[in-house]
């Protein structure tokens, strides 16, 4: 049980660049918010499950995948997913 106030969020996905400054690929690993909890490798069309240690290596680990962009969601300690608000 988290007790940390209403500012508690969770990591739900990272966006990650493979590859160098002047070129490279991109892809995501995504957590399964209402389910297993779980991580998958998003690469183009392909989705495969990843362990934590393999999501660990984004953050300066070995090789070249690099965490590029890190998505979070206000944790409220249900499985509930929220609606997105719609931009326009």
């Amino acid at each position: 049980m988290l007790e940390q106030g209403d500012s508690v969020y969770e990591l739900y996905a990272i966006m990650i660049h493979n590859g160098g400054a002047y070129g490279g690929h991109y892809f995501a690993y995504i957590k399964d918010c209402a389910g297993s909890g779980e991580w998958s490798n998003y690469n183009d069309s392909t989705v495969s499950k990843i362990s934590e240690e393999e999501l660990l290596k984004t953050f300066g680990g070995e090789g070249n995948n690099t965490a590029y962009m890190l998505l979070y969601r206000k944790y409220d300690g249900s499985k509930e997913i929220k609606q997105v608000p719609e931009l326009f």
